[in-house]
């Protein structure tokens, strides 16, 4: 059904954007007549991915299985459970057939949003957009990633919470989850998976009704709705199902560091000093400090107890890689950087985590400014 009724889209929103971009099958072999892979078969990958990423900090992509990559390559992203800030990535691409990457993003704060993409496909920041929760999404080819399933992304929320994010230019607003089928350059095809969806383009909104799809034309152009909108095959899909409605899919993605057992600290003063806890394998420590251009700055992780092999990022302003240290051992208790110059005036962050996100205990974490650099 149409409706005139203007939607505010972007004040204080809060979305978590997980972003899968998978398939986590074997490789298929070139000859004609292949079975096709079965979806039993991608829901097991996509089970092994959602275990390496299901905590994840805000604004951050997480690697789940191979093959993935991300852009620039400056970043260490190349390992299962390996994460980096979104704001830090170029592009996302998954390689052929294979690969997984998860990302969480928020913006705000109202609800989160989940987002899950699949099949030969890239996802970007739209550099065009003022919109920090905007994206361009693409796949190379149409290819079905099991029966009912052709690439494209699943954006999902927990029931009863809201949530927003541009795809090729549709504004979504949703209340669950919708499926963007990736159609080619221009088209795409948006189906209501559960709960409300609503879209919003060039002047044009549109509600759609659950399990129907609507084909979008003319992305990041001017977008056309191809209506009528019609009930939708790969609203039937059993990875979808599954990835909406199984409490170890999408249901199983959260970010640690909204909660009290966060082990993130804000503009802190330098030197600080804290005993801090890791509450899973996955969760990161984020310090925020801020700094003046030529500061030198000195960071030390130290286990105090459990397995933890420490491992520490300094990111910049622009949450871009400057340097990180895990002493390159296999079973090191610490970490350090040692009088890191800073390039600008501005706040930093420090990343505090275990090696490869695969080992937890409670750590020491000491940052202080030391001389300018001359």
């Amino acid at each position: 059904m149409m409706f005139n009724r203007k939607i505010s889209m972007w004040p204080f929103i809060t979305f978590a954007v997980a972003v899968a971009l998978f398939l986590m099958f074997w490789k298929l072999s070139a000859a004609q007549g292949q079975e096709p892979v079965a979806c039993t078969d991608v829901i097991t990958e996509l089970k092994k991915s959602l275990r390496k990423c299901d905590n994840l900090n805000n604004n951050s992509v997480c690697y789940g299985r191979k093959r993935a990559e991300a852009l620039p390559f400056s970043e260490p992203f190349d390992r299962s459970g390996d994460r980096i800030p979104i704001a830090a990535a170029q592009k996302i691409a998954t390689l052929s057939d294979t690969g997984t990457v998860i990302m969480y993003v928020s913006v705000g704060s109202s609800d989160p949003v989940t987002i899950i993409t699949f099949g030969n496909t890239e996802i970007e920041p739209d550099a065009q957009s003022i919109a920090p929760n905007s994206f361009i999404a693409s796949t190379v080819d149409q290819k079905l990633v099991c029966e009912q399933t052709p690439p494209g992304l699943i954006v999902y929320t927990e029931s009863g919470q809201s949530g927003a994010v541009n795809i090729n230019g549709i504004e979504l607003t949703l209340h669950s989850a919708a499926y963007v089928i990736l159609n080619s350059a221009d088209s795409m095809t948006i189906v209501n998976l559960n709960g409300q969806v609503r879209l919003k383009a060039n002047g044009q909104e549109f509600e759609l009704p659950l399990y129907y799809g609507i084909e979008i034309q003319g992305l990041l152009t001017s977008p056309v709705f191809m209506e009528p909108a019609a009930p939708a095959d790969a609203a039937q899909s059993e990875v979808a199902r599954w990835l909406v409605d199984k409490p170890d899919g999408l249901h199983s993605v959260h970010n640690f560091n909204n909660t009290i057992l966060s082990c993130s600290r804000d503009n802190v003063l330098l030197p600080f000093s804290e005993d801090l806890r890791l509450y899973s394998t996955g969760q990161e420590c984020l310090i925020g400090f801020c700094a003046a251009a030529g500061d030198r700055i000195t960071v030390r992780m130290e286990a105090l107890d459990g397995q933890l092999d420490p491992w520490v990022d300094l990111r910049g302003p622009n949450q871009r890689l400057l340097r990180f240290n895990n002493n390159l051992g296999l079973r090191e208790r610490n970490a350090l950087l040692c009088g890191e110059p800073l390039p600008t005036e501005g706040c930093y962050t420090i990343v505090a985590h275990s090696r490869h996100h695969e080992s937890q205990g409670r750590f020491r974490l000491r940052i202080e400014a030391g001389q300018t650099a001359a």
